[in-house]
């Protein structure tokens, strides 16, 4: 990769391939010196949040999704991204249901409930909130919108869900594992 990009489009482009290769710090660092110039660039707060969100950095991640969504309110990404933190964070301290299924929600009614993504975040807001059965029913919808390379990931979480168990999305630690 080159190594002095000439253009925040140039850094964005790195970043997501940092990203890809989870290198995480890398990513951040290109990120961070497009947000010096152009601090209101809601897809650089999007994607230095989902950076911090595989680091484990989850107060970071949400920063960033909350700046997306005061940038982009009326765009679904970040209300999703932000909920999916909420919902589904391995941390105890950041998790909250009901932020969640506000935030998911919102994103929902953005897409016109047209969203395999943002209904499955649905579904593990209100799995986090205790409500399997909304939960089961969301994470249904949500795999019928989905295309059949996501039907497993849709059916293993259904499953959790019957069993009266939320998801907990585990962040990637070490960049260089699985």
């Amino acid at each position: 990769m080159s190594q002095f990009p000439k253009s925040t489009d140039g850094l964005r482009e790195r970043a997501g391939r940092w990203l890809e290769l989870r290198e995480y710090d890398k990513a951040i660092a290109d990120l961070d010196a497009i947000l010096s110039v152009e601090p209101e660039n809601a897809l650089a707060h999007n994607l230095r949040g989902a950076a911090h969100l595989h680091k484990g950095e989850f107060p970071k991640a949400l920063q960033d999704f909350e700046e997306e969504i005061r940038l982009t309110p009326m765009l679904p990404n970040g209300y999703n991204s932000k909920a999916w933190v909420l919902a589904t964070c391995t941390d105890d301290k950041v998790r909250n249901g009901k932020a969640a299924v506000e935030a998911a929600t919102k994103a929902c009614e953005l897409s016109q409930q047209k969203s395999s993504v943002y209904l499955d975040t649905l579904a593990s807001a209100y799995a986090e909130c205790g409500d399997f059965e909304t939960a089961i029913k969301h994470q249904e919808q949500a795999r019928l919108l989905a295309p059949p390379a996501k039907h497993s990931d849709h059916d293993a979480r259904l499953a959790l869900y019957r069993a009266g168990k939320a998801y907990r999305n585990k962040p990637l630690l070490n960049p260089k594992a699985g």
